[in-house]
C-alpha cells in the first residue's frame, strides 16, 4: 500500500461543541485530508458529562465530507471516575467493534481528553497503525496543563505521590490529613483509597482521587506503543525527552493551519491602541495578569483592551477580573469563527499573557495570519515563535510590570507595529502540513 486510503481522527470534541486548539488543528487536517482524496472519520466524544448512565450510546452525522461519530459519556458515572479518565475500560469493546468494522488504515490521535489512551491500545491490539499528536501535557500530567492549583508551573511528574497531591490541593479529605497524619500514613491512606473504586466516586474525591502510579505507567506504556508521535514545539520533545520517554520515535512538525480566512482582513486605522486577547478565560491563561498590566497603564493613555471569550467558563474568575471597572476594558464574549477577520481587522496587537505551557498555540498563528503582531508570555514554545523585536515582544509570565512595559512600549511607538509587522513569517498553511501528514501515514506502510 503506498497511500492510506481511510484515517481516523480521534479528539476530544468536534464542532459544533466547544472548539479548541487541537479540535480547531483536526477540523482543519480532517478536511483538507477529504480534499486530498481520503476517507476521513472522526470519533470524539458528544456529551461527557450528562445522561443516565456511563455510556450512552453513540451518533453519526457528516459535515463537509467529513463522517463523525459521537461517543456519550457521563464521566462521572464511571466505575471509577479517575482512572477511566485515562483507561476507559467500559469503552474497550466499543472501541475494538469500532475498528473492526470500519477498518481504518491509520488511527490519528489527536486528543485523548474525554475518550481515554483505550483507543490506542485498542488499535494496537488489531495491528492498526497509530499516530499521535501531543498539543498538550495529558500523558505526563492529570491536569493536562502542568500547572499546580496554586498557579505554579511543574515540569512534569517527579513522583504518584507528588501528583495525587496536586490534584488534590484545595480537597477537604487532604486539608484534614495534613492536620492531624504524619506524611508517610497520610501518602499511604490516599495511595491505598485510590485503588478502591467506591472511594474514588466520593462527593470531594471524584475526578481527583485514583491510581496514580497505574496512571503513569500505563500511559507511558502506550505512548510507547505509538508508531509515530508528533510534537509541534521542540518544548514537548525536550520534555518528555527528559522524563525518559523514548523520542526516536517522535518527529518535529508545527501544525498547519487554515489561512483563507486572513485575506478578508482590513485593518482599520485607529489614533488608539486596540490590545486583543482571544481564548478561554481561564487563570492557567493569564488573563488576570493581562487586565493587572492594562490597568496599570497611566489613565491618559490611548489604549484599549477587547477580551474574546467565554465568560461562563469561570463565573467567579471573571468577576474577579471585573472587580475594579474599567471602561477601556471591553469584553466581548464569544465569536463565531466566520467572524474572525472581522474581530482581526479591529485589532493593533494581539496578547498572549499565559501562565501555562503552550504548544504552538492556535492564536498565535491567527494573529500571524492576520498581520497583527504579539506580546507573549515566555512559557512553552510561544518562545520559538516570537522572536524579541522581530515579530513581538516577550515577557516572563506572570509578571504584571514586565507586561505592563511592553504594553507601553507598543503604545509609545507606534511605528513598532510596522516593524514587527514586515517580521511576521509565513503561516504553515493546513495544506503543506496535509502533505506533511500523509508522508508520515506512507512511512507506517514502508516499515
Amino acid at each position: 500500500m503506498t497511500l492510506p486510503l481511510k484515517i481516523l481522527l480521534v479528539v476530544d470534541v468536534y464542532p459544533p461543541a466547544r472548539v479548541g486548539g487541537a479540535t480547531v488543528y483536526t477540523v482543519n487536517l480532517a478536511e483538507q485530508l477529504v480534499k486530498m482524496g481520503l476517507e476521513v472519520e472522526v470519533l470524539c466524544a458528544g456529551s461527557w458529562e450528562s445522561g443516565e448512565a456511563h455510556f450512552n450510546g453513540m451518533t453519526e452525522e457528516e459535515r463537509n465530507g467529513v463522517k463523525i461519530y459521537r461517543i456519550y459519556l457521563n464521566w462521572r458515572k464511571a466505575p471509577a471516575p479517575f482512572d477511566y479518565l485515562y483507561d476507559n475500560v467500559t469503552l474497550a469493546p466499543v472501541f475494538r467493534e469500532f475498528l473492526l468494522e470500519h477498518h481504518p488504515d491509520v488511527v490519528h490521535i489527536n486528543s485523548c481528553l474525554t475518550l481515554s489512551a483505550r483507543v490506542i491500545e485498542e488499535a494496537w491490539r488489531l495491528g492498526i497503525p497509530t499516530v499521535l499528536h501531543l498539543h498538550d501535557f495529558w500523558f505526563l500530567c492529570a491536569l493536562q496543563n502542568l500547572v499546580r492549583k496554586d498557579g505554579s508551573i511543574c515540569y512534569g511528574p517527579e513522583s504518584p505521590w507528588d501528583c495525587q497531591r496536586c490534584i488534590l490541593a484545595g480537597a477537604k479529605a487532604l486539608r484534614w490529613s495534613d492536620r492531624v497524619m504524619p506524611a508517610a500514613l497520610q501518602r499511604q491512606l490516599f495511595t491505598v483509597a485510590g485503588r478502591v473504586a467506591w472511594v474514588t466516586r466520593l462527593p470531594g474525591l471524584i475526578g481527583m482521587s485514583g491510581d496514580m502510579e497505574r496512571r503513569q505507567t500505563y500511559l507511558r506504556q502506550l505512548l510507547e506503543a505509538v508508531d509515530v508521535v508528533v510534537a509541534p514545539a521542540r518544548f514537548s520533545l525536550e520534555l518528555f525527552a527528559r522524563h525518559g520517554f523514548n523520542t526516536e520515535r517522535f518527529i518535529y512538525s508545527i501544525l498547519g493551519f487554515d489561512t483563507a480566512w486572513a485575506t478578508r482582513v482590513q485593518h482599520t486605522p485607529s489614533s488608539t491602541m486596540r490590545f486583543g486577547y482571544i481564548g478561554n478565560i481561564q487563570r492557567i491563561k493569564g488573563v488576570h495578569v493581562l487586565v493587572e498590566a492594562f490597568n496599570a497603564l497611566p489613565a491618559n493613555v490611548a489604549a484599549e483592551l477587547f477580551i474574546y471569550g467565554d465568560p461562563t467558563q469561570d463565573v467567579a474568575y471573571v468577576e474577579l477580573l471585573k472587580a475594579r471597572p474599567n471602561s477601556k476594558i471591553h469584553w466581548m464574549g464569544v465569536f463565531a469563527r466566520e467572524q474572525l477577520p472581522e474581530v482581526m481587522s479591529a485589532l493593533d496587537v494581539i496578547v498572549v499573557p499565559s501562565i501555562c505551557h503552550e504548544v504552538n498555540p492556535t492564536v498565535i498563528k491567527e494573529a500571524f495570519a492576520a498581520r497583527l503582531p504579539v506580546i507573549a508570555s515566555d512559557q512553552g514554545s510561544t518562545n520559538e515563535m516570537i522572536v524579541e523585536g522581530v515579530n513581538g515582544l516577550s515577557f516572563r509570565a506572570g509578571d504584571v510590570g514586565d507586561l505592563n512595559g511592553k504594553l507601553m512600549e507598543m503604545i509609545a511607538h507606534r511605528r513598532l507595529i510596522e516593524k514587527l509587522r514586515r517580521g511576521i513569517p509565513k503561516v504553515k498553511s493546513i495544506e503543506d502540513n496535509a502533505c506533511e501528514i500523509i508522508d508520515v501515514y506512507k512511512c507506517l506502510f514502508e516499515k
